[in-house]
């Protein structure tokens, strides 16, 4: 047999209508017990507003399970939706070892040590403290700069974690990214792990580049480092 269907939701206007009839039960209540004083009257008060209460907290409890069955629904759809729809990305490397199963994503973006490559060296050097994971290919996302306003003025002064750089930084940045791609030229062909360098046009930031980078992603799992952040 198939699985049970969910039960219907609630319908909200039970509660409601159970609001009416408690509010006029104890207004009639209300005016019986006035003749017999102030002290019986004010129970009644009470009586009214504690049956109110407790109609209205029916009432609450009866939409927040509607709202949460709906969109319960709504999520199980859209999940569905997903899954049918398939990216056209290459099948991941067939083996039981971590490289089947993780890339490393490394971002990358202008700093004044560049044009030299040592600040990144030194986090793919402590990748030696995580076992297997030097064996994972490996994908360095380069992120863009700005090195102009938009009104066509070349910056003089750097401000690097918002991407903003002078001429003589932006030249040491693309010469740094050759050194890369050369790298990745030269590591090419050669058996172990892959090296991809993504070089990025525009500023995108950090959570757009890794973004970028996941289009490059093969496997289900994924390892985000930072260039300037070793284990």
């Amino acid at each position: 047999p198939g699985p049970a269907a969910d039960p219907p939701p609630q319908s909200h206007e039970r509660p409601s209508a159970a609001l009416t009839a408690g509010r006029g039960r104890a207004a009639g209540l209300l005016m019986r017990l006035r003749p017999h004083g102030a002290v019986t009257t004010l129970a009644a008060a009470s009586a009214l507003g504690a049956l109110g209460g407790a109609a209205w907290w029916c009432y609450q409890r009866a939409r927040r399970r509607w709202r949460s069955r709906s969109l319960s629904t709504r999520g199980r759809k859209a999940r569905l939706s997903r899954g049918s729809t398939s990216r056209s990305r290459p099948p991941p490397p067939v083996g039981n070892d971590l490289r089947s199963k993780l890339t490393v994503i490394l971002t990358t973006s202008p700093v004044g040590r560049h044009p030299s490559t040592d600040l990144i060296d030194e986090v793919i050097g402590s990748m030696q403290l995580a076992d297997d994971v030097p064996t994972c290919d490996l994908i360095i996302v380069c992120d863009g700069y700005r090195s102009a306003k938009t009104e066509g003025v070349a910056y003089t002064e750097c401000k690097y974690r918002v991407g903003i750089v002078d001429a003589a930084s932006a030249s040491n940045y693309e010469a740094y990214k050759a050194a890369l791609q050369k790298r990745a030229a030269e590591a090419a062909g050669q058996p172990g792990r892959t090296l991809q360098v993504l070089e990025l046009e525009t500023r995108h930031g950090f959570g757009f580049a890794v973004k970028a980078a996941l289009e490059h992603v093969r496997t289900k799992y994924v390892l985000v480092m930072q260039h300037g952040r070793p284990f």
